[in-house]
């Protein structure tokens, strides 16, 4: 289940699943897997996009670099097996 990310120290670890969710006019979803964790960098790559529920074709070589604050600010969640 998706959970609302909060605290990127206690929820994230690599090959944790991420995504955000976009909504304007249309609704985007994007995927990420975390790669990498350097002190506050986390290195996602992409694995997946959306528009109203329709695939997107995504370029899986694309990687993204976020501090926990950009994640926190662009409202990511974590996939976790368990709810809270």
């Amino acid at each position: 289940m998706w959970q609302k990310l909060t605290d990127c120290g206690k929820q994230l670890n690599i090959n944790f699943r991420l995504r955000q969710t976009i909504e304007d006019s249309d609704l985007f979803v994007t995927e990420y897997v975390i790669k990498e964790i350097e002190f506050d960098q986390y290195e996602l790559q992409l694995t997946g996009k959306t528009k109203n529920g329709q695939v997107v074709q995504a370029d899986h070589v694309e990687v993204l670099e976020y501090s926990c604050t950009d994640l926190l600010k662009h409202q990511f969640e974590v996939w976790t097996e368990v709810s809270n």
